[in-house]
C-alpha cells in the first residue's frame, strides 16, 4: 500500500527512511492477518510480500 502510494506521487519508496519506517509500522499492524486465501474485505489488509536485505560481510584482505 505504501509502495503504491509513494510511486503514484513519484517518490522512490524505499529510498526514504520515513516511508520505510511507515511501511514497517503498517506491516506490523496487519501482521496478524497472514491468511493465504483472503475472502473477506478485512482479510485483504494483510502483508503481500516479504523482502530480505542481505549484506555480504567485508572480507579481511
Amino acid at each position: 500500500m505504501i509502495t503504491k502510494l509513494a510511486t503514484a506521487v513519484g517518490i522512490a519508496p524505499f529510498n526514504h527512511r520515513s516511508l520505510t519506517a511507515l511501511d514497517s509500522i503498517v506491516s506490523l499492524a496487519f501482521s496478524w492477518n497472514d491468511r493465504y486465501h483472503r475472502t473477506r474485505v478485512i482479510e485483504k489488509f494483510g502483508p503481500q510480500a516479504l523482502y530480505f536485505v542481505l549484506e555480504k560481510p567485508a572480507s579481511a584482505c
